[in-house]
């Protein structure tokens, strides 16, 4: 399995938007990466959250079944 690479994921974005980073001031390069990265940050949350979401709700239902063996 090949280990995440946050940088690559970078590079995979800029070439789908058309950026090309030697074409950017230092400040656009910093910004445009600064940005990326946030944004990536917060749609990893967003997917822990509603993994999360699930998976509670799934292991509440098995809860219930036991106690439901239980009682």
């Amino acid at each position: 399995m090949e280990k995440f690479n946050l940088e690559i994921q970078y590079q995979k974005y800029l070439e789908r938007v058309g950026f090309k980073e030697s074409q950017m001031s230092d400040v656009q390069k910093k910004e445009t990466k600064r940005a990326f990265f946030v944004e990536y940050l917060l749609r990893i949350c967003e997917a822990n959250e509603k993994l999360a979401s699930i998976y509670f709700h799934h292991l509440l239902d098995i809860q219930m079944a036991i106690v439901k063996k239980i009682l």
